[in-house]
């Protein structure tokens, strides 16, 4: 029960990083990649700074649970990113207030396309992020990089 609190501490501490980081990466990305673009757009609503935005939060949250995950001490680190990636997602809905697009038929079907890119992103980029931080781990000679719970025959 120690354990699950403290993973349940570190996960609750991460999210509120996560959202303010994101939110200054997403700057810097947008500056990088976005910004002066011009984009075709297909089937009449989605466009390629659609799929910039779908690759920012994969990356992103790739590469911040690889981190976190390091600090977990579970057997099931997928769960724990699953979840983190789904809560992430639900407080990132709720912080946004998005205006999509109004004057159009699609609207609602962007709406969707939208919230379902980021939902889709946070979580499998959280996924990723533990399989890449564990294939990192077992890359380190004499498994220097391994969790200390875990044994040499594991």
């Amino acid at each position: 029960m120690e354990l699950r609190l403290r993973n349940l501490a570190i996960a609750a501490a991460a999210l509120p990083a996560a959202h303010v980081a994101s939110w200054f990466c997403r700057q810097i990305w947008d500056s990088w990649f976005v910004d002066g673009e011009s984009f075709s757009v297909y089937l009449g609503f989605f466009s390629d700074y659609d799929l910039l935005g779908w690759a920012f939060y994969f990356v992103f949250f790739l590469s911040f649970w690889g981190s976190a995950s390091v600090f977990l001490r579970t057997a099931h680190p997928y769960s724990w990113a699953g979840s983190f990636g789904v809560v992430a997602f639900l407080a990132y809905e709720a912080a946004t207030s998005r205006i999509v697009i109004t004057s159009s038929e699609f609207s609602d079907v962007y709406a969707f396309l939208e919230s379902a890119k980021v939902a889709s992103a946070t979580v499998f980029g959280c996924l990723a992020g533990v399989y890449v931080s564990q294939r990192v781990r077992e890359m380190a000679p004499n498994y220097s990089l391994k969790r200390p719970h875990q044994s040499l025959r594991d």
